[in-house]
């Protein structure tokens, strides 16, 4: 079990994640921050609702795709588990990356131009 959380913690696509996770949450708290409604219920849902069952979610198809899809195709098998543990880390980084770009238009009221002033 240690091995495959480590397998698993190493992974470079997990680490985007927790990434993109962390940014979505300073986003989301610069925001709450500056239109002046923080709290911190706030961030527990969004804990909840979307790190939880993502990481389970990824965790799981992470494991189970090659477990499922092994021996299926034969010497096709090994690919076809890692472009569809890909498939579902391409889902929930869109997603926060959407989220992301939601937290950033809600903080300056448009996306920032590498041009404008609005940059930090």
């Amino acid at each position: 079990m240690q091995e495959w959380f480590g397998m698993f913690a190493a992974d470079a696509r997990v680490r985007t994640i927790g990434a993109l996770i962390l940014l979505d949450v300073m986003l989301g708290i610069a925001n709450a921050i500056r239109h002046k409604e923080f709290d911190l219920e706030y961030i527990t849902d969004f804990y909840f609702s979307m790190v939880l069952p993502g990481i389970i979610g990824y965790g799981a198809l992470y494991f189970l795709i090659p477990q499922l899809v092994g021996g299926l195709l034969g010497e096709y098998s090994e690919s076809l588990s890692q472009a569809l543990v890909t498939l579902a880390w391409v889902a929930l980084v869109g997603h926060l990356g959407k989220s992301a770009i939601q937290n950033v238009k809600k903080l300056y009221g448009k996306l920032p131009s590498p041009e404008s002033d609005d940059m930090i």
